[in-house]
Formats: structure tokens, sequence, C-alpha cells
């Protein structure tokens, strides 16, 4: 199920989701409504209704849950089993210690690890207790792209991975712009020594909104605001009278990912605050497994061995409806 992309090529992400599209066939791609799991077991299967019904609820979630199991999260990690003689518990418990001794070592963890409020269940549809009613679910064929953001690159030349961000070919490219999270947005412009209890209001990024991406010899420009600039201009028309090369400027704003041509581990550029610049590679991309009856999360990744096991017979035959999109492995 997954495929290795060469270095040097090009892909265009668009492409990529329509090749393996059209593989699909119109089952896949709008499923059969109205059929249960146990009435296509049923249907398909020589198993007795009573056994069949047995299995559902003997494999049921419900059953992974124990009689004295805490639900809340903090409970559940501060309890370790006893006795087991496992070197990970015995690391658990010792962890566990080492927070009790030391309090700034407990609340540095805290902090990284404060995702959810306190008093969440530890349950595995964690994400379902985010509320996020603006976002429209997307049901069709879909890619999701992973984008690294390096540090910027000034007097060191060693690169350091900063952010690691998903997005979809259906996203703009500007959305992506407003997630990466770089100091030189935040400096406190102008001269406060007159001033020096005076509360600044403004940030360089309230001020200085021009940005661009540069990707395959275009440059995509972040034109949103009316004040913005096109900083490529001047390189542009540089690299024309120099014989350089023979780039051209998009709009941000109107670019999807999807529409992109793009090398998987090149290195591309993003500037913003007219000379800050960080290396951006897409390193992955991937189809997405979607309506799936037994998988854990939608979307899930399968690899080749548990995506066929589970979803096909001996014969080949899918055993329930499902969507399933091919991906890339991370280059290594």
């Amino acid at each position: 199920m997954a495929e290795l992309e060469e270095s040097d090529k090009l892909v265009n992400i668009t492409e990529f989701k329509n090749e393996w599209h059209d593989i699909l066939t119109a089952e896949d791609i709008k499923g059969v409504e109205g059929i249960s799991l146990h009435d296509y077991m049923s249907k398909n299967s020589t198993i007795p209704p009573e056994i069949l019904s047995e299995l559902e609820t003997v494999c049921g979630t419900e059953t992974l849950d124990c009689e004295d199991e805490p639900k809340d999260r903090y409970v559940l990690l501060s309890d370790t089993a006893k006795g087991t003689g496992l070197i990970s518990v015995a690391y658990q418990t010792k962890d566990l210690e080492h927070r009790e001794k030391d309090l700034a070592y407990k609340y540095f963890l805290s902090e990284r690890r404060q995702y959810l409020p306190r008093k969440t269940p530890w349950e595995h549809d964690r994400l379902s207790k985010i509320k996020r009613p603006h976002i429209v679910k997307n049901d069709g064929p879909e890619v999701i792209i992973t984008v690294e953001v390096f540090r910027p690159f000034q007097k060191s030349r060693r690169m350091v991975l900063d952010q690691e961000f998903q997005v979809l070919g259906s996203q703009k490219l500007t959305e992506l712009r407003d997630k990466i999270r770089c100091v030189s947005d935040y400096i406190i412009p102008g001269d406060y020594s007159d001033t020096p209890n005076l509360c600044p209001t403004e940030r360089a990024k309230d001020l200085y909104k021009s940005g661009f991406f540069f990707i395959e010899d275009i440059f995509y420009n972040d034109l949103r605001d009316p004040s913005n600039q096109d900083n490529s201009s001047v390189i542009i028309n540089w690299a024309k009278k120099s014989n350089v090369a023979n780039y051209s400027a998009q709009r941000m704003e109107d670019t999807n990912f999807s529409d992109l041509n793009v090398r998987l581990g090149q290195p591309y550029l993003y500037e913003h605050q007219g000379s800050c610049q960080h290396v951006v590679v897409f390193s992955d991309i991937r189809w997405v497994t979607r309506k799936c009856q037994i998988a854990p999360e939608d979307p899930c990744f399968y690899c080749n061995s548990c995506f066929q096991a589970f979803h096909y017979n001996s014969d080949g035959n899918k055993l329930f409806d499902f969507k399933a999109y091919r991906f890339n492995l991370e280059m290594k």
C-alpha cells in the first residue's frame, strides 16, 4: 500500500490524488449506505446469527475496560502495577517518584502535556472533546501533506527543525503561514525610552504582514492585506536582467496545496519580516482511509499487511464498505 517516491521526482499534488482516485471503483468512493457490518457478515459468512451477536459483544470496545479501572487520566497515569517485574513499569514508578521530589520537573512535564482539561476522561476518541464547529469535514478524496519548517538560518548553517504541520490538499497556503510561529513576528518595534511604562499594543507581525513562499521557481506572496507588498518583484526583475532564471509570482491566498508541484525532501523558502528566512520541506504525502467500521480513528493509517488482513478476504474482496486512499512513506 505504500511506495517510496524518488527524491528528485516532481510531484503534482492534484495529479497524485487523481491518479489513485481513478483506481478506486464507484463503490469505493460513494460507499453502500444502509448496510451494517452485522448485516454484511450475516449475508456473506457461514457464522450463525447467535454466534455473530456473541462475537460483537465479546469483541466490543466495552470489554477493554476493567471493572475498577480509573477513568480519570491523571489517576490512571499515577497508578502503577505492582510485582510485574517489567522494566517499563519500574521506570514509570521511578519517574513518578522523581516528580514528587522535584516540583520543577513535575511542573515542566505538566506544561508539556497540558493539552486537554484535567477532568477529561482517558478515552481513545480524545479529539471529539475539542469542539470546532467552524471546520467542515471533508469526506471526499483527499491527501495529507507533511510540511517541516526549520528555524531561521542566519549565522549558523546547521539546520534545526522547529515546527511540523500536516495540511490538506484543499487548504490554502495562507492557512499554513498563519500557523507558523517565529520570534521575529513578536518583536516590539519602536523606541520606548521616553515612555518606558507604556504598554505596547502592536507587534512586528501587526505592522509588517508581507511574506512569501518560494516553491519550484514560483513566489507565492501574501497579499491579503492592502498594505502588503510584493517582496518578490525585485528578485524576479533581477533574475530576468541577469538571465539567472525565469521566476514568476502568484497570490498565496488564491493557491491550494493541491495546486503545487513539489519534490519530497527538497528545501524551499519561507520569508517574512523582510529578511527572516526559513527552510520549508515537504516530507510526506499520504492518502487517508475514511468511514471504516473497524478503524479506531477516522482517518486511520495502516501498513500494507494490516490493511489487507483487516479489510479483505482471502479472495481479495472487501469485507465491508470503506474508503481507502494510498500514501507515500516519509523519505529516509
